[in-house]
């Protein structure tokens, strides 16, 4: 099978990516993560090649991602009655944003895809401002005074900003999920079904 210059220049960037996050990882951490870092680079490159096939992955990885992580001892650990977490917690972290982020890309690269969500984004648009309008104010009037007196222990401040990283980062979904649905009846009749069962599955698993 003949590969297209596009395809060509995927695979080769992806190797050279994960070449360098892999020395990365092995200088200053070690072996174990620089392999899994090489592994997440390489799944980023083939999630950016299939995006309709990343994003089943990732609904179906979603629901498992506490299950995953919290199976696995090492990541989590009791020191002086605190909760220590290893070099491998970034990984199990980002695990998931592996599959999303590399789809997203390459369908906002797709301009016939994006054409299509603009005839439909003006409403949804309104409302994503209005939310993240309303946690913007959460952040500045409550975690910022929360900080400033100390009245609440930890770090108010970093907890908004994770928050709202989170949200701004999951918002375009909107665009994955419009990319996703090819068929309103039989997609969203599937959707919600496939979900009901897997629950179902991680709940006896």
């Amino acid at each position: 099978m003949k590969l297209s210059n596009k395809e060509f220049l995927i695979i080769i960037t992806t190797i050279v990516v994960a070449f360098l996050v892999s020395s990365i990882l092995a200088i200053f951490v070690n072996l174990a993560v620089s392999i899994l870092g090489a592994l997440l680079v390489i799944i980023c490159g083939v999630a950016y090649r299939f995006p309709r096939q990343s994003l089943w992955l990732f609904l179906i990885y979603l629901p498992l991602t506490g299950t995953i992580t919290y199976s696995f001892g090492s990541v989590y650990s009791a020191v002086g009655g605190k909760v220590v977490f290893s070099t491998l917690y970034p990984i199990f972290h980002l695990a998931k944003d592996v599959f999303y982020f590399p789809a997203l890309i390459a369908i906002l690269l797709s301009s016939y895809w994006l054409k299509q969500f603009r005839q439909t984004a003006k409403s949804v648009l309104i409302g994503s401002l209005v939310l993240l309008g309303t946690c913007l104010l959460t952040l500045f009037l409550v975690n910022v005074p929360q900080q400033l007196s100390g009245s609440v222990p930890g770090q108010p401040i970093l907890m908004g900003i994770i928050g709202l990283k989170i949200l701004i980062g999951y918002v375009p979904f909107l665009v994955c999920g419009y990319y996703l649905i090819r068929d309103r009846n039989q997609d969203l009749t599937f959707f919600p079904r496939f979900h009901i069962h897997l629950l179902f599955a991680v709940v006896y698993v």
